[in-house]
């Protein structure tokens, strides 16, 4: 109940657009393409997603590059998964739920939407994310803390983890364990996304070498 209450309603639709313009272009074409020749879908991970825009946004990109690829949207979920991971109960629900503010979809430059987010209800000011978008996201309620820990298998099977501006939240001591928690539970090349102003706690660690994007990580592909 006090992580429902607590004000972290920061989060919208694309948010810090150079990052989404480098893994349109650069990052998920080629998972897209590996997973449309080994038969393993794309797996990616949001934590601390809030209301869902994140993996909403990561979902809208993969469906556009699987559909570019000529692979129809009513197959896209035996391709694609993206998990959304929030301790509230609360935000995990309206995640699940597809509805986000208009707050949250104003921020966003409208070409990075596709048409897949609409205006549903113009006096409460509520949008719904497209049910073909919605099919490819998962929420469930969790700790960003469990995930990190030793041994951990949640980050398993992820081509993409994204944890960003959740961890300035954490004392500085705190957010250097998580992150060296996900970049050690990381998929040999698989890539862990940080924000801009965390992207230091990531810089200098042995298991990861800095990716192109400001904040992005790469975990060392086995020999």
């Amino acid at each position: 109940r006090v992580v429902d209450a607590l004000p972290f309603a920061e989060s919208w639709m694309f948010r810090d657009e150079p990052l989404w313009a480098w893994l349109q272009e650069e990052l998920l074409p080629g998972l897209v393409v590996d997973a449309l020749s080994s038969g393993r879908p794309v797996r990616a991970i949001s934590l601390g997603c809030a209301g869902g825009q994140e993996a909403h946004s990561l979902a809208i990109l993969l469906l556009g590059l699987l559909e570019a690829a000529g692979f129809p949207a009513a197959g896209a979920a035996a391709r694609l998964e993206v998990l959304g991971i929030d301790a509230s109960p609360a935000r995990v629900a309206q995640a699940a739920s597809g509805l986000a503010s208009s707050w949250s979809v104003a921020r966003c430059p409208p070409r990075w939407l596709g048409g897949r987010v609409r205006l549903v209800d113009p006096a409460a000011g509520r949008w719904q994310v497209d049910e073909a978008v919605r099919a490819l996201c998962r929420f469930e309620v969790g700790n960003l803390l469990e995930a990190a820990r030793p041994g951990s298998a949640a980050l398993r099977g992820a081509g993409l983890v994204l944890c960003r501006h959740v961890l300035i939240y954490f004392r500085p001591k705190e957010a250097a364990a998580v992150v060296e928690g996900l970049a050690q539970a990381l998929d040999p090349g698989a890539t862990l996304v940080l924000a801009p102003a965390e992207a230091h706690l990531a810089t200098g660690l042995p298991v990861v070498e800095p990716a192109a994007a400001v904040g992005a990580f790469r975990r060392a592909a086995a020999e």
